[in-house]
């Protein structure tokens, strides 16, 4: 039976029910970091992981896929999206989050800088660690070139395992459309594929929610996917 979030934390944050190890389309350069990183999951891992890569690389796709994966496994999990929270007070989001089994914490770069965010995850860090319980955490920048100022924050940070997230190119970008758009039942040509990825961000989940978008539009005017009927969906 899986264990529940808090009732004491005051944000409920609902994981993306699509995003999964599974269907995240892994690049040969990112292999062995998928792979590392699902190993780690499991009960004899490393309990401190620290992932980052560039925006859009697909950090926050795989926190998101270990949250599902630890839940599968009847344990508990979190998923804290920084961005989402930083103008809130830290210790009514942390306090008592370190008894849960995994902690993935999305976006650490947000709170460089915040004194008060920067306290309250060292000391939530040092429970954590202290109860035994994993955590993972996500940032665009290394341990060593984090801009975080409390000193000793930074080194926790840089005590377990840290892996780099390569950025896809274009045409792997593509391959993730169409590995995406299976899923869904969509054909994604290479002529489609390359039409989105060039006139939108490099981001794996900005491109996900534009297929999304035309899911829903291909289902209701029961179209195929081309050139012309994306332009039209998307007011390119």
């Amino acid at each position: 039976m899986q264990k529940t979030q808090f009732k004491q934390i005051p944000f409920r944050f609902q994981l993306d029910e699509d995003v999964s190890f599974d269907n995240f389309f892994v690049s040969p350069k990112n292999e062995l970091v998928v792979r590392s990183l699902k190993q780690q999951m499991q009960a004899v891992g490393e309990p401190i992981i620290y992932l980052w890569g560039e925006p859009g690389a697909g950090c926050s796709h795989l926190l998101q896929a270990a949250s599902h994966a630890a839940l599968q496994r009847g344990s508990s999990a979190f998923y804290l999206p920084l961005v989402d929270i930083v103008d809130f007070a830290p210790e009514d989001i942390l306090e008592q989050l370190d008894c849960q089994d995994l902690v993935c914490i999305d976006g650490i770069d947000v709170v460089a800088g915040r004194s008060d965010w920067e306290q309250s995850l060292f000391h939530f860090y040092n429970r954590l660690y202290d109860s035994g319980n994993k955590l993972i955490v996500s940032a665009h920048t290394s341990p060593s070139e984090s801009l975080i100022q409390l000193p000793d924050l930074k080194s926790r940070l840089a005590w377990g395992i840290t892996y780099y997230l390569h950025a896809l190119t274009d045409e792997e970008l593509i391959e993730a459309l169409k590995l995406r758009g299976a899923e869904r039942g969509l054909v994604v040509s290479d002529e489609v594929g390359s039409y989105i990825i060039n006139r939108s961000a490099r981001s794996i989940r900005h491109l996900f929610e534009l297929l999304e978008r035309l899911d829903k539009a291909a289902m209701v005017e029961k179209r195929k996917l081309t050139v012309p009927f994306v332009k039209k969906t998307l007011n390119w």
